[in-house]
């Protein structure tokens, strides 16, 4: 079958999506059920681009998990479908349109989810802004942008952007594969009052890097509807501020995934410590984290990378920006938080003090 210019021009267009080199953290990234995934990674990781092609996949429908999808089906009965496992193409891969999940005798028709928008939010340090363009004039001018917009240009078709961000609307709206309202990308920054991003509701939302503690309260409430989900991208620095996201995000993980360099290299081999690779806790959160370090990136040497932390005279400074551990946050009470040394059982711990307090006759 002869392709249509217009579909070669498509396929080629994700040519850069298709480079992208998946390793066992960024499986991992896409199989996470959790509401709250912090990925904290060294610097040139590649936290960006493993966030950003979870979103790709999000709007093309190929996202494993349904409803990460924009688009998704569900019955009644409670099973989910990303569009690529219930449709061949445009049309339904199941004829009958039935659940092929639910008991023959109570089978229940699939539907696609009716969502009540087609939002996300991305949150960083600044604006994407317009530079050396004329007042009114359409985006043709160059661009000074955040790190966010860049990362999601580079790895976006752009066969499916319909309207590009211009210097007044901080958004860039894409077209829909499947039909319908453009997938919207908005675009907010920590500068703004954390008043502007209330009100709304968004299917997901990723901060990147340092935000304050109430704009991190005040985004949970935006995904309550759609059950969205909130990703945190984060490289440790010397700023004490991250002490948020150490106390609300790492420390009250329910899951920890490590790479296998972290195990070896931080926690065996810095730390002593024998480490589990996916490390379940006890906690009530729904936070997952990931642990990555710079040499993790398949593109990046061990040899670039020392090399790199060589302008770093002082070594804690050196392995927060290599394996984002908060040592100098942590390391004034523990080295590492661990929730088999540093929680308890409070059923058990009450039962034993309410023990001690009997007065035997």
């Amino acid at each position: 079958m002869e392709l249509s210019p217009e579909a070669i021009r498509q396929a080629n267009d994700f040519n850069m999506f298709s480079q992208y080199i998946h390793t066992w953290e960024s499986r991992q990234f896409l199989n996470i059920p959790e509401k709250t995934i912090a990925l904290f990674f060294g610097n040139q990781r590649g936290k960006g681009a493993m966030t950003c092609m979870g979103y790709i996949h999000r709007v093309m429908g190929t996202h494993p998990i349904p409803e990460r999808n924009i688009n998704y089906f569900e019955c009644a009965n409670g099973h989910k479908f990303s569009p690529s496992t219930w449709l061949n193409g445009l049309e339904m891969r199941y004829k009958d349109g039935l659940c092929p999940k639910c008991p023959r005798d109570n089978r229940k028709e699939v539907r696609l989810h009716k969502r009540g928008n087609k939002i996300i939010r991305f949150a960083g340090d600044i604006l994407p802004e317009s530079e050396g363009g004329k007042s009114g004039e359409a985006d043709g001018s160059k661009e000074v942008k955040s790190v966010q917009y860049l990362e999601f240009m580079k790895w976006c078709p752009p066969f499916l952007i319909h309207n590009p961000l211009t210097s007044r609307k901080k958004q860039i709206g894409l077209y829909d594969p499947y039909g319908g309202d453009d997938i919207i990308f908005e675009f907010v920054s920590y500068k703004m009052p954390v008043e502007s991003t209330r009100g709304h509701q968004r299917i997901s939302i990723w901060a990147d890097e340092l935000g304050s503690e109430g704009f991190y309260d005040e985004q949970r409430p935006r995904l309550m509807i759609e059950k969205g989900d909130f990703i945190i991208t984060y490289t440790v620095t010397e700023d004490t501020k991250s002490t948020i996201l150490f106390d609300q995000i790492y420390d009250r993980a329910k899951v920890y995934y490590r790479s296998q360099f972290m195990l070896d290299e931080y926690y065996k081999k810095i730390c002593g410590e024998t480490k589990a690779q996916i490390e379940r806790t006890n906690s009530n959160y729904s936070i997952a984290v990931i642990e990555s370090a710079s040499d993790d990136n398949p593109v990046l040497s061990t040899e670039n990378v020392i090399e790199y932390l060589m302008e770093y005279p002082d070594p804690e400074v050196q392995m927060m920006r290599r394996f984002c551990v908060f040592t100098q946050l942590s390391s004034r009470i523990f080295p590492q938080f661990d929730w088999s040394v540093h929680s308890i059982d409070l059923k058990k711990a009450f039962e034993e003090e309410t023990s001690r307090d009997k007065v035997v006759l």
